[in-house]
This record gives structure tokens, C-alpha cells and sequence, in this order.
């Protein structure tokens, strides 16, 4: 069974990383536990292949909550 999805306690990713599929704003990390190499998607690309990723070992890392996070205007 896989890790499964760990929402991030702090913002990690940035307006500069960016999906590696399709080159969107990436909100989603995936971490081989044992290369440590990672992935990035954005919420499409990894809504789409979240069912087969949670199926393996990788860490998943999931940003998605910061797209409703609303702006202060005043700030």
C-alpha cells in the first residue's frame, strides 16, 4: 500500500516550479522514498494520475489547499 497524501504544514512550492507534464504552476511534489527523486504536477495532471500514484510508495506532498486560499486585497 502506498504513503499516501500528506498536505504541506508550509508553502514549499513557488510560482517557479512547475508541472512536468504540461508545464502548469505545479501544487503537488511526488518523492521517491528510496532515489529521492521528485515529480511535480499541477492539480490536473495529478487528479488525473492520483489513483495510480497513491497505489505506490512515493511521498505525496499536496499544495492543491493553497488554490483557496483567497488574497487580501488591504495587503
Amino acid at each position: 500500500m502506498g504513503c499516501g497524501v500528506v498536505m504541506a504544514d508550509v508553502w514549499t512550492l513557488t510560482a517557479a516550479d512547475r508541472c512536468d507534464q504540461c508545464g502548469a504552476r505545479a501544487y503537488v511534489r511526488i518523492v521517491d522514498p528510496v532515489s529521492w527523486r521528485d515529480l511535480l504536477f499541477c492539480g490536473h495532471d495529478f487528479a488525473h494520475h492520483e489513483a495510480e500514484i497513491l497505489k505506490t510508495e512515493f511521498s505525496v506532498f499536496d499544495e492543491r489547499g493553497q488554490l483557496d486560499v483567497k488574497l487580501d486585497a488591504s495587503a
